[in-house]
């Protein structure tokens, strides 16, 4: 009486993390593939083993962050505020390592210096205000990077410059005033710009004293001085 026993085969499916390894039968196994080992069964036929090993990769995740001056960023329950490199070790879903590698960096806050001069009269326009009196004036913006800029800004109010001058003449001494030739009493207003582009007024006041003729009619013995 003839039996025919069968060659028993079992399949194996194994999984590991990067790093670590997997006894197969003796061998210690750390890549990913399909290994087959051939023993014998408890009727001393063959008993082939076959196993299908994964090997899950360990997961680093760079992170790329930025705060302003003055914020925190939240990250693996810590609140961080300097700027610098922080590590997270987390797991996957496969039970593998996974770090989270941050760079946080802290913008600061950009501060920008500004001068402006106006004539007395004038106006500027600065942080949506209109602004006529000289003095310091700040606005806080938002910087392309989201956080705070502050602009200071230094006003100059110029005033307008007026000159006033009194001239007397004679009669027949004519006077020169801006191109003109003047003769006659008045008073002559010319419109300059100071060094600072502002309008400047000059006002000449001229006093035109009139000739005149003095007949003396004398008599005198000898000498008559005059």
């Amino acid at each position: 009486t003839l039996a025919i026993l069968p060659n028993p085969s079992t399949d194996l499916q194994a999984e590991i993390c990067d790093g670590e390894t997997y006894d197969f039968q003796g061998d210690l196994l750390t890549a990913a593939g399909s290994y087959t080992e051939v023993l014998t069964s408890w009727t001393g036929c063959d008993s082939t083993v076959n196993l299908y090993l994964t090997v899950h990769p360990q997961v680093t995740t760079p992170v790329q962050a930025q705060i302003c001056a003055g914020q925190t960023y939240w990250f693996n329950g810590q609140s961080l505020s300097t700027p610098g490199s922080y590590t997270a070790n987390l797991q996957t879903s496969e039970g593998c390592d996974s770090t989270i590698q941050l760079t946080l960096s802290v913008a600061t806050i950009l501060t920008t210096d500004l001068d402006a001069a106006i004539c007395a009269g004038e106006q500027y326009a600065f942080g949506g205000n209109t602004l006529s009196n000289a003095g310091t004036y700040a606005d806080t913006l938002t910087s392309s990077g989201g956080c705070d800029s502050l602009v200071t800004l230094t006003l100059t109010v110029h005033p307008m410059s007026t000159e006033e001058t009194y001239l007397e003449t004679c009669a027949g001494a004519p006077v020169v005033f801006e191109g003109d030739t003047l003769t006659v009493s008045g008073t002559y207003p010319a419109q300059f710009q100071t060094v600072s582009g502002c309008d400047s007024t000059a006002i000449l006041y001229l006093t035109v004293h009139p000739a005149y003729d003095q007949i003396d009619i004398v008599q005198a013995c000898d000498v008559y001085t005059w």
